[in-house]
């Protein structure tokens, strides 16, 4: 399987590629993902397009899909995840992309909670998860 990760620039949005790759290692060929800036979606995602087709299977994690994308991503081939509050309000534009829409205290935390798989990943990895988690839901408990 090749995979594609569409995702932002923060700590949670590599903690949710980390997980993802850990989570799909034995099932990928390829990996790849894009760290995007929300104001630049649109055009990045457009230009990128083309490309879609080398990929059986495209990630959007921590990012809300600008309206202007909804009708392109709402396909088979994308899963959508988020725990953003504004993107869980909308989630119904969503007919055929697999949507996970979660209030979570992180997109890392809701991959590992949500994905059967995730008893596989290494004890370090889960700890580096959990100092993501920490941070991006501002609970601050862990040094």
């Amino acid at each position: 399987m090749k995979v594609f990760v569409w995702t932002d620039r923060d700590l949670d949005d590599a903690g949710c590629v980390l997980a993802l790759k850990w989570l799909l290692k034995d099932k990928c060929t390829k990996f790849e993902f894009k760290s995007i800036e929300d104001r630049n979606f649109t055009g990045t995602f457009k230009g990128w397009l083309p490309a879609e087709d080398e990929y059986d299977k495209i990630f959007i994690t921590d990012v809300q899909v600008p309206d202007e994308l909804v009708s392109i991503v709402d396909t088979q081939k994308y899963v959508i995840i988020d725990h953003h509050k504004s993107h869980i309000d909308v989630k119904d534009r969503y007919k055929r992309a697999k949507v996970i829409l979660k209030e979570y205290e992180s997109a890392t935390k809701l991959i590992l909670d949500t994905f059967p798989n995730s008893k596989d990943i290494p004890d370090e990895v889960l700890k580096l998860a959990d100092i993501i988690n920490d941070y991006d839901s501002y609970q601050l408990k862990l040094p």
